[in-house]
């Protein structure tokens, strides 16, 4: 039930909705809005969107972090809306002896209203001559998650390689319909593995990984993504679906060092769109996919990178 979300791509900025361990993984205070339609060539195509917060608990950023966020999930009658709470709690396990590495271990908590607009399933000629009056079904139930994530490197001008892991919606939850029918949610298993590179000459993020998707109610999703950021300035990334979809996005970053002159010390307007496309049979009717992505990334005290050179940080 519901969107699995095969090609999220703000993985970077929004990553904590999939896996908890990722609160304030870049150790900032970030305030958030996304949205995201799929097939608009079809009426009620899916729509996704959340609101969130995220932000470092303690003065060590690097020790531990909350996040919180609104979702709303809707695919044709069936609607989804619910307010999560996270919480990721970093050591230092110096794996391989490396110093600075992080391995991080997040919890969600979740509370859910599960809806099925029965209307939406009669024809419309049916709607106006009042020939259906089918109830709605609604539930409002709790649900948990959790995850890890480890970073080779917490230094940011270091090179690093990371993986994670993470599984939600771990209590199966049912929506009871009409004539006895049900409808149930299933379990969402999420991994991730990747390696960043920071390009000196060009002051510039070069960063390769691969995700993959597995719900019980279907197969296992897999997405190659590239994305090249330039400090405080823009980024571009792009990838591929095993499902056969492609996709691009392009973002730009808007702070005193791009120009914004009333922004705060070190704080940033972060502004990106996403186009998608499926091959095959569907791509003719089903159309572009697309997802908007906004945020405010509060200043902090920290030093780190800008464009007129790179400055210590031990934030992630």
């Amino acid at each position: 039930m519901g969107q699995q979300i095969s090609s999220w791509s703000s993985f970077y900025e929004n990553g904590f909705i999939w896996n908890p361990a990722l609160s304030s993984n870049y150790g900032n205070k970030e305030l958030s809005l996304t949205h995201r339609s799929e097939w608009s060539g079809f009426e009620d195509a899916p729509e996704f969107g959340t609101l969130s917060y995220q932000s470092p608990l303690t003065r060590d950023q690097n020790k531990a972090s909350i996040g919180t966020f609104l979702e709303y999930d809707k695919a044709g009658p069936l609607q989804n809306i619910a307010l999560s709470g996270t919480y990721a709690y970093k050591i230092k396990p110096q794996l391989l002896k490396k110093e600075n590495d992080l391995l991080s271990f997040g919890l969600l908590i979740k509370v859910q209203q599960l809806r099925l607009n029965t209307i939406e399933l009669v024809h419309p000629e049916l709607q106006l001559s009042g020939a259906s009056e089918l109830p709605n079904s609604t539930s409002i139930q709790p649900n948990v998650g959790f995850g890890f994530h480890y970073v080779s490197a917490s230094d940011k001008l270091s090179d690093r390689y990371y993986f994670g892991f993470s599984m939600l919606n771990m209590i199966p939850n049912k929506l009871n319909t009409i004539e006895g029918i049900s409808l149930s949610s299933s379990m969402h298993i999420t991994s991730n593995l990747g390696y960043r590179k920071f390009l000196s000459s060009s002051k510039a993020i070069l960063d390769i990984n691969l995700l993959g998707i597995y719900a019980a109610t279907r197969p296992y999703d897999i997405m190659l993504n590239m994305r090249y950021e330039k400090v405080n300035k823009f980024w571009l990334s792009a990838g591929l679906v095993n499902t056969g979809e492609f996709f691009g996005q392009f973002g730009v970053i808007l702070g005193k060092r791009s120009g914004n002159s009333d922004a705060s010390k070190n704080s940033s307007i972060r502004l990106g769109i996403k186009a998608d496309y499926s091959i095959g049979s569907i791509s003719r009717v089903a159309g572009l996919g697309y997802e908007f992505y906004m945020a405010y990334r509060f200043g902090s005290n920290q030093k780190e990178i800008t464009d007129k050179g790179y400055k210590p940080s031990r934030v992630y």
